[in-house]
Order: structure tokens, then sequence, then C-alpha cells
């Protein structure tokens, strides 16, 4: 499965490049829940790509957005590829500040605060909101 392979860092930039970041936010809304997840996979993992320009893709195409509606999703498997997309987002200084904007404190903080959260999910978000809170403009919000 290509998101097996994007666990590897240095295949992140082949993935891009080949254009594989936009059909696979495509693939996150497919009406088969299994497709839903091992796309969600792939692009949670391209997330934690250091190469900028293909994290920029992600986020113009709107991945982040997807990878919210996964986190609010009730199918614990969608939850967890939601947080842990978001959370390597976050790690990301240029885009923590959209991310606020866009309102994915409400939703982490939530997850990490109800003892019914898996604990996986638990610390994704936990890493996301100190990830967050290390950019001083998410201060005022």
């Amino acid at each position: 499965c290509l998101a097996n392979i994007a666990e590897v860092s240095a295949n992140q930039d082949l993935i891009a490049r080949n254009g594989c970041i936009l059909p696979c936010i495509s693939a996150m809304r497919a009406r088969h829940l299994e497709v839903q997840r091992e796309s969600g996979r792939l692009l949670a993992n391209m997330c934690a790509c250091t190469i900028p320009m293909h994290v920029n893709v992600i986020m113009e195409g709107d991945g982040h957005g997807t990878l919210l509606s996964f986190l609010l999703c009730d199918d614990v498997d969608c939850q967890r590829v939601g947080a842990f997309g978001l959370g390597n987002l976050c790690s990301h200084d240029t885009h923590r500040v959209t991310l606020m904007k866009m309102g994915v404190f409400e939703p982490f903080s939530a997850l990490a605060r109800s003892e019914q959260t898996e604990l996986e999910i638990r610390r994704f978000v936990i890493m996301a909101i100190a990830n967050l809170a290390s950019t001083i403009e998410n201060h005022a919000d």
C-alpha cells in the first residue's frame, strides 16, 4: 500500500513529485470507509514531509480540512488518522496559525480531555496542541 511506502521519509518526495497528493485527498472522500482510511493514512504520512512545497500542496488542496472531518468522525480508525495527520501538520510552523484559525484547537482539546478517547489519539492531539502553543501568534486566539 502506498501509505506504507509514505512512512519512509525518503519516499515522500517521490510520491509528491508524481502527483499523488491531490488524488489522495479526493480518495479520502470516497464512498467506501476502507478507501477513506487508507488514503487518509497516506496523507497523514505525507503531512510529516520535510519539504515545504509538498506540505503546501496538502494545505492548498484542503487536505487539512479533510483530516479535520476525519478527526470529528465517529469511526475510531478515522479519528486516529485525522489526529495523526493534523498532528504532523502542526509540526510545520508555517501552517500553525492557519490550522488554529480553522478551528482545530476545540476538537483537539475535547479529544484530549475525554476518557473515552483512545490513548494513542490523545497522545497525537496533545502533541499537536503543544506544537500549536509554540507559535506566539496563536496565543491571541
